[in-house]
């Protein structure tokens, strides 16, 4: 059954900085920007649910100016566009997920904390990453049926103001886990190019979560993942799609 599309909390960007800084606590694959972070960042000027396009790799500690054209905003870094954020819409069906505990054992197999790991330093899915210091999200597989899932407890740092998890964070969870569902399956090495995601912003620190992902299609070098995030009550608090590409080269895409 497929699920409409929240309303997410206004974030129209009205106080748009000159610039933003990618800072190195955020990084993902290849000391580049963690996708889902970086996505999430660029949707905040966005209302509602965005999609957010990763056109060159998003670089750390390195100012990006900021510009609005229409409905797009863009992230630049000098006249190289690096990020494009703009309204979209997402329909998906999502799969029931399974319970906390049983996304606890799943994430003991996560290929995360294996030997050699995808990304250990990951600032979602790195098993390098201390408590409290990275997300720690260990998607692993769910018996046979593709979906890959980890449980996720936010800490108090991830708060705003009002007390529940910012937006950018939600976000993030809902990177590594659709990455995940194709490296399960024998893909060495993928890259975030493209994610259109909604968020309700209403998980507090502290709450136990569980967020999946599992396989769409694939279409040539693009690899399509759906993820989701689901409150401990079981409520569906974000949904996102993915779009992957195999890596190739450092600067791939």
């Amino acid at each position: 059954m497929a699920i409409p599309p929240f309303l997410s909390r206004n974030h129209l960007g009205e106080n748009m900085n000159d610039s933003i800084i990618i800072d190195q606590k955020y990084c993902g694959f290849l000391e580049r920007g963690n996708g889902g972070y970086v996505c999430g960042t660029a949707a905040r000027y966005i209302k509602g649910t965005a999609q957010v396009t990763l056109w060159k790799p998003p670089p750390l500690d390195t100012p990006l100016d900021v510009e609005r054209i229409d409905d797009r905003v863009l992230f630049k870094d000098g006249d190289v566009i690096v990020i494009e954020a703009r309204p979209s819409s997402i329909d998906l069906n999502i799969p029931s997920p399974p319970t906390y505990e049983e996304a606890m054992e799943a994430s003991r197999l996560s290929l995360a904390l294996a030997h050699d790991p995808p990304s250990p330093d990951c600032f979602v899915c790195g098993c390098n990453r201390a408590k409290n210091e990275g997300l720690r999200v260990f998607a692993g597989p769910v018996g046979d049926n593709g979906i890959v899932a980890a449980p996720w407890t936010p800490y108090s740092s991830l708060a705003d103001d009002s007390g529940v998890v910012k937006r950018e964070f939600l976000w993030s969870v809902l990177d590594c886990p659709g990455g995940y569902a194709f490296l399960n399956n024998g893909i060495p090495a993928i890259v975030l190019g493209r994610l259109v995601a909604d968020v309700k912003e209403k998980i507090k620190p502290g709450e136990r979560c569980v967020v999946i992902g599992w396989k769409l299609s694939t279409d040539g070098r693009k690899l399509f993942s759906g993820s989701a995030l689901f409150s401990d009550s079981g409520e569906l608090c974000g949904m996102a799609k993915a779009t992957w590409f195999p890596m190739k080269g450092g600067d791939d895409l």
